[in-house]
């Protein structure tokens, strides 16, 4: 449930999933429900005493957690996102593909408006406060699937033939071998027989 809410799934979008294919046995499943699980302490360990009141305690590693602390918290972290209306799939490329090089958290999407009315945008980390622009992670990606392509190119034209040549080589030599072990075989075959027809000889005389 959690994985598929960081993937970009809405509480609603989850419980479709789960009626779906009946999980746990169900077929009522609610977007509500879904919410209450989410935002639940239990599920990473904690226990929150009074949470409606003003003064509510927090109680740490009270059970056994079914789910970590930090997919627990970026899980919130993309809640109160959405809450701000941010559009997720459609505007933030990269939304749960990013982490944080020095703490490991997802990065968050955001957007400045230039007085010209364009749009530019940025994915940083809540804790460390960190950012990079949109545009220099897909010109970073860009370059990387440009070297990945050729390096494929390069191993198809010059590395894959010359392995499938040694590997029709290595395959002539095998069978060469064998035919020399077959007929080894033979000739030890052979030589057994006329051992045992000389035995069987010089015993009849």
């Amino acid at each position: 449930m959690y994985d598929l809410y960081l993937e970009g799934k809405s509480y609603q979008s989850i419980s479709n999933i789960y009626n779906k294919e009946k999980v746990l046995g169900k077929t009522n499943w609610k977007d509500s429900t879904i919410g209450k699980i989410m935002t639940n302490e239990l599920y990473k360990g904690d226990y929150l005493h009074g949470k409606k009141t003003k003064s509510p305690t927090y109680y740490e590693n009270v059970v056994e957690p079914i789910v970590s602390k930090e997919k627990w918290d970026n899980c919130q972290y993309q809640k109160k996102r959405n809450a701000r209306h941010y559009e997720r799939t459609a505007t933030y490329l990269f939304t749960n593909k990013l982490k944080c090089s020095t703490c490991g958290r997802f990065l968050g999407g955001c957007a400045t408006t230039k007085p010209n009315g364009k749009k530019y945008y940025y994915y940083k980390c809540k804790k460390c406060k960190t950012n990079y622009k949109e545009e220099e992670i897909k010109s970073g990606l860009l370059i990387q699937l440009y070297e990945l392509i050729q390096k494929d190119n390069l191993i198809n034209k010059y590395y894959t033939p010359f392995i499938k040549s040694k590997l029709d080589n290595n395959t002539e030599e095998f069978t060469k071998k064998m035919k020399e072990l077959e007929k080894q075989k033979d000739r030890i075959k052979m030589l057994i027989c006329k051992k045992k027809d000389i035995k069987k000889n010089t015993t009849m005389i």
